[in-house]
């Protein structure tokens, strides 16, 4: 296997552990820093935000002056942040270090996956996209498992030196190994190189569509995942030990993804997997809101959790195929449309939950995902029968 190909998976696997990794602990960071649970719960927004608002300047600055550059620069960043993240005195604090750590992981994921693009011929690219994206949120989401877990230990600090410690690794690993080709480019990088790269991504309605899925149905199923140690705690199902084996779950759906990937590709087209992939995530949150033991919702999150990666990995692969010369721009618009997803589905989240319960936020939940999930998969078989 191509060893860049090996060094861009670990980069992405060490450096997403630190993004989930405070979700189960929601509650153990309320307390010890004196705010209510529903607020602690959106420091995923407090780092989805920034992230989502970096991605389309780092994506053309990646297209500019390479995109391994930028992807070292990003890691150390990361590192840094985290570390820092957990000597934070106060709750704003915790924000605001949070805040930078995604506006420096916004460079990470989709330049990665840029150069993954760049490496494969299209017949090898949505398996070979599919496998990264999969490495990526088993990082996420072991880091939120293994958080969950730790947290009896080491408390939510020691998670966070945990995470730098690796996010550190890796960091040194792409300032040893990472290529530093930089792309011919003849004009200066500014502003309207950032905006000619997306004008040209954006007038083609394939974007559009590929945009709007990603931002809804990330945020229907990752807006959650900050939710689930407070769900079974208003349901007395268990804390941030049993949060973190449901994350876990989750987090086994991607796995299992990755294992059919080759199947599903071949049995499936582009439109067949937005609709199978909505059909199961849809069940999967119909399930969830019956509020059945939390063993049972670890299966349930593992099924939603392969529901979505059906439909994530058919919008990738049209992502990959909108631009050539932009493809880091692409991916990086993508990028920002899934964490502004997950950054504002928390905000709503938060409401329902509080007003409307969990079995009713969660069935409009599952209403939602199936929607999005059949119109998508109309929109693509009509966009391949005209040819656009």
């Amino acid at each position: 296997m191509n060893p860049l190909y090996l060094l861009l998976l670990g980069i992405g696997f060490s450096s997403s552990l630190a993004l989930r990794s405070l979700d189960p602990l929601t509650v153990s960071i309320a307390g010890d820093l004196t705010v209510t649970p529903e607020t602690a719960a959106l420091l995923g927004t407090a780092l989805s935000i920034p992230y989502a608002l970096s991605n389309p300047v780092l994506g053309p600055m990646g297209d500019h002056f390479g995109k391994g550059r930028m992807i070292t620069i990003c890691l150390w960043f990361i590192t840094l942040s985290v570390f820092v993240s957990a000597l934070a005195p106060t709750f704003v604090v915790l924000v605001i270090l949070r805040a930078i750590t995604g506006m420096a992981a916004g460079g990470i994921v989709p330049l990665g996956q840029a150069m993954i693009g760049d490496m494969f011929k299209a017949s090898e690219r949505q398996i070979a996209i599919a496998r990264s994206t999969a490495v990526i949120f088993l990082g996420q989401l072991a880091g939120a498992s293994l958080a969950g877990l730790a947290d009896e230990w080491i408390g939510w600090r020691g998670v966070l030196v945990a995470c730098g410690c690796i996010a550190g690794t890796a960091a040194l690993m792409a300032t040893l190994k990472m290529p530093r080709t930089r792309p011919q480019r003849k004009a200066r990088f500014s502003a309207a190189t950032i905006l000619q790269n997306y004008l040209v991504i954006l007038r083609m309605p394939r974007a559009w569509a590929c945009y709007a899925n990603c931002y809804i149905q990330a945020g229907i199923m990752f807006g959650l995942l900050p939710f689930v140690s407070l769900i079974l705690e208003r349901l007395n199902l268990g804390a941030a030990r049993e949060a973190g084996f449901i994350i876990a779950g989750f987090s086994a759906g991607s796995l299992l993804f990755v294992l059919a990937i080759r199947i599903t590709v071949r049995l499936l087209s582009r439109s067949g997997l937005l609709i199978v992939g909505a059909v199961i995530g849809c069940i999967g949150l119909l399930a969830a809101s019956t509020g059945p033991q939390w063993y049972w919702l670890m299966i349930i999150f593992a099924c939603s959790g392969f529901g979505y990666f059906l439909q994530h990995n058919a919008i990738q692969g049209a992502v990959a195929d909108l631009s050539e010369d932009y493809r880091a721009s692409a991916y990086s618009m993508h990028a920002s449309m899934f964490f502004l997803g997950t950054a504002t589905a928390p905000i709503l989240y938060s409401f329902a939950f509080a007003s409307l319960g969990v079995r009713i936020t969660l069935t409009i939940a599952a209403t939602v995902f199936i929607v999005v999930g059949i119109a998508s998969s109309a929109l693509f078989a009509w966009f391949q029968r005209r040819g656009i």
